[in-house]
């Protein structure tokens, strides 16, 4: 019996969703809300997978910290606990651009978040942590 290998990516794809799979922009986007969940949490390591280097770099320097945990707790610790509800039920709407390596990410109240493929997924480029 031969099976195509289209059918088994297909399958694939349907077996583990959003591990690579799935359109730029949901993918895009699933990286913007784990972001947001992340910071919500007070999850260094669900923040930091989403930021590529720089962006990870600005957050311990904005923080004054020394590691992604750390980090992400101070800003956390600085939402107020409406807020953190807020940022795990935020909207989210991702425009990507036409090279496909690029993205914006509009977030439910005005901010707008830059997003960039790293080794084909996207992370958030930048991101003021002091809001």
């Amino acid at each position: 019996m031969r099976t195509s290998l289209g059918v088994i990516a297909t399958a694939a794809c349907l077996a583990v969703p959003l591990a690579g799979c799935g359109s730029d922009t949901d993918r895009a986007h699933k990286a913007v809300k784990d972001f947001l969940s992340g910071l919500a949490d007070g999850n260094g390591g669900q923040v930091c997978e989403q930021l590529t280097g720089d962006a990870r770099r600005q957050l311990l320097e904005q923080t004054g910290k020394k590691s992604c945990d750390s980090a992400a707790k101070v800003v956390r610790n600085s939402l107020p606990v409406g807020d953190r509800a807020k940022l795990r039920a935020a909207t989210v709407t991702v425009q990507t651009r036409k090279q496909g390596d690029e993205a914006v990410a509009r977030i439910e109240g005005g901010d707008e978040l830059p997003l960039t493929k790293v080794d084909g997924d996207f992370k958030i480029a930048a991101y003021d942590f002091r809001k």
